[in-house]
């Protein structure tokens, strides 16, 4: 058996549990690449593994063994698919991951994961049941998930707005073609972030519509010895969200000059 890999893209971590036998994709979609997929513990068991299923028929085609499946699976004494696989997969086994500490992050309430069993003609899941819980709650279930999510790979909606702040995510599949059936279980933890708190609020200023000016020049002469020069300087601006105005005056007065006035009449 080989050890546990380590994967981490963007705002994903998974820690999956290696698988004993069959081979199956479980993917999340991540926004920095296209997706992020890990392999999905499974096991295999048989009919034999609960008197509800002995004597019956089990070598027709995939769906009706799933018929079959469906109706002797009340006998069982397991209410969900989650509780028979949970016992089908004991504590030695490698598919018992109960005490996992796999988190995943997600920033959205509503998110797709995909499903890729290769042992499904064309992909996605084979013909048998399978269940999505989110904590106690059931969100995805069929009793033939090869019929009810049929694309390659099989897209499932998962609505995490179920989740608080964190849950715990557990996800099962059975696919049941002869009388070697595959057990596919997988759980993780799930922690909810919002978008915006990693993000900065930023105030942009309101652009300048327009931008006017006024300069005014005038001229005093109190008497000859005596020049008085007045600036008047006015700039208003103007935006979406606010008015700016600044006036600026400057007085000068020049003493002590002898003004002299051009002469009348040209020099010749």
């Amino acid at each position: 058996m080989g050890a546990s890999l380590l994967y981490f893209v963007g705002a994903w971590l998974f820690i999956p549990i290696t698988a004993v036998s069959g081979a199956a994709v479980l993917s999340f979609p991540t926004e920095s690449t296209s997706g992020l997929s890990v392999p999905v513990c499974s096991t295999t068991v048989g009919p034999c593994v609960n008197g509800a299923f002995a004597d019956l028929n089990w070598t027709r085609d995939a769906c009706s063994n799933v018929d079959t499946f469906t109706q002797a699976f009340p006998l069982t004494g397991f209410s969900s698919l989650r509780e028979f696989i949970d016992d089908v997969c004991s504590p030695s086994s490698a598919c018992d991951s109960e005490s996992s500490t796999d988190i995943v992050t997600v920033e959205t309430d509503s998110q797709q994961i995909y499903w890729d069993d290769e042992a499904a003609a064309e992909g996605g899941f084979e013909h048998g049941p399978c269940e999505l819980w989110l904590d106690e709650v059931v969100v995805v279930k069929a009793n033939n998930c090869a019929v009810a999510f049929p694309t390659s790979p099989a897209t499932c909606a998962v609505d995490y707005s179920r989740c608080s702040d964190c849950c715990v995510l557990r996800f099962y599949a059975l696919a049941l073609t002869g009388v070697e059936w595959q057990a596919f279980k997988h759980v993780a933890g799930i922690q909810r972030v919002s978008k915006t708190d990693s993000m900065e609020s930023i105030e942009t200023p309101a652009p300048v519509e327009h931008f006017l000016s006024r300069v005014t020049w005038s001229w005093a002469i109190a008497d000859v010895d005596e020049l008085v020069a007045s600036l008047s300087v006015r700039l208003r601006g103007s935006g979406h969200h606010a008015n700016t105005n600044l006036e600026l005056s400057i007085d000068t007065s020049v003493r002590g000059a002898t003004v002299t006035p051009a002469p009348s009449h040209p020099s010749a």
